[in-house]
């Protein structure tokens, strides 16, 4: 299996348990003329310029789709993906603190499966309108530390989940978290 889809393992496990359990902003997220911007699966979103498009290889997670982006530099360790899901229970605005607990429970426990840790949230995010939680884990990747900022927000049975990764000690993680706060402020439904 390739790198990438080692990496990709992980983190689609992050959001495959939480699929299970049933105010941040895009802040600084600049756009430049030649920004590419992703259109399909009903969803749009814009990423840098420098960055590029990685076929997914070898994903073996629950999820309808998954899109991955990352700097044209990148390792293979350093990307940004979305992937949709379809919940057990229907998750709104009105019932979204209900799940509060659970959510973060369940991220917890797979960060430290993952021989990590939950390191910040759940912090209340809206990508594209929708309600979610945003969170920050550590977790080596070939035995390396990482960090991820996680978003998960829903529309209704539908999970729309981002997980913006880099190497903790590595010289891309600033340009990770501008790549990640331009995704989370252009993203829409078709």
């Amino acid at each position: 299996m390739s790198r990438i889809g080692r990496l990709l393992l992980f983190s689609i496990a992050v959001a495959a348990v939480a699929v299970s359990i049933g105010a941040l902003s895009g802040c600084g997220a600049t756009e430049k003329k030649g920004d590419h911007i992703y259109v399909g699966n009903g969803v749009s979103f814009r990423f840098p310029h420098d960055w590029k498009t990685i076929k997914p290889q070898g994903l073996k997670g629950r999820g309808l789709w998954t899109v991955i982006v990352a700097p044209s530099d990148t390792s293979g360790t350093d990307i940004a993906f979305v992937t949709e899901y379809r919940t057990p229970r229907t998750i709104t605005k009105k019932n979204l603190s209900s799940k509060k607990s659970g959510i973060t429970s369940t991220v917890t426990g797979v960060a430290r499966q993952a021989g990590g840790a939950l390191r910040s949230g759940p912090t209340p995010i809206t990508m594209g309108g929708l309600p979610g939680y945003g969170f920050r884990i550590s977790a080596p990747v070939e035995s390396r530390p990482s960090t991820s900022r996680l978003v998960l927000v829903w529309k209704g049975r539908t999970e729309y989940f981002l997980n913006c990764q880099y190497l903790t000690k590595g010289v891309l993680g600033a340009e990770i978290e501008r790549g990640c706060r331009m995704i989370i402020a252009s993203f829409k439904l078709a």
